[in-house]
C-alpha cells in the first residue's frame, strides 16, 4: 500500500495529555464540501505505535469542521468513531481500519483526527499513525529509506 503525505493525519504522534479532547496531528483540507473518493471506498487507518498507559478508555474519532482546527467542544461533525477502548486492549501494533461513510452526516472543509481521554487520569505514551488510503489490503510501515 503506497500512503501520501497529503492524506495523512499523523506519523508517529504523541496524543498523551489530560482528560479531554485533543486534535491529532494535521487536518485534510477537502476545499469544499464535496462526495470523498468520488465514488471509490476511501479508509481511515489508526496505527498504534506505542501503546498508552495511564487513563482508563480511548476513544478515536474523524470529524469535520468549518475551521482548520476542528472544535473539541463536541461541535465538530463526527463521522466514525472507535467508541471507548480499554488502554488494555491497546498494545503496540494495534490497528483501525473502516471506510469512509458516506455524506450523512455531510462532510465540512476541514477532516481531522481527535483522540478523546475518556478516563480521569493523563493519557501517556501514546503514539499513532493515521491518515486515508485507497488500498486498505494491508499496512506496514517500514523506517525511511536511506540513499
Amino acid at each position: 500500500m503506497i500512503l501520501d503525505k497529503r492524506t495523512e493525519f499523523a506519523d508517529g504522534v504523541s496524543v498523551s495529555g489530560a482528560a479531554g479532547t485533543r486534535n491529532v496531528g494535521d487536518v485534510i483540507d477537502l476545499s469544499t464540501a464535496r462526495d470523498i473518493g468520488s465514488g471509490q471506498p476511501v479508509y481511515l487507518y489508526i496505527l498504534i505505535d506505542t501503546a498508552p498507559t495511564g487513563a482508563d478508555t480511548v476513544e478515536f474519532r474523524l470529524v469535520s469542521d468549518a475551521t482548520a482546527t476542528p472544535a473539541t467542544d463536541g461541535s465538530a461533525t463526527v463521522h466514525y468513531s472507535t467508541g471507548a477502548k480499554a488502554i488494555a486492549n491497546l498494545p503496540a501494533g494495534t490497528r483501525f481500519m473502516v471506510a469512509l461513510p458516506l455524506e450523512d452526516p455531510a462532510y465540512e472543509r476541514y477532516l481531522g483526527l481527535q483522540c478523546v481521554n475518556v478516563g480521569a487520569s493523563n493519557l501517556a505514551s501514546l503514539v499513532v499513525t493515521a491518515g486515508l488510503t485507497l488500498d486498505p489490503r494491508k499496512l506496514e510501515s517500514y523506517p525511511d529509506g536511506v540513499n
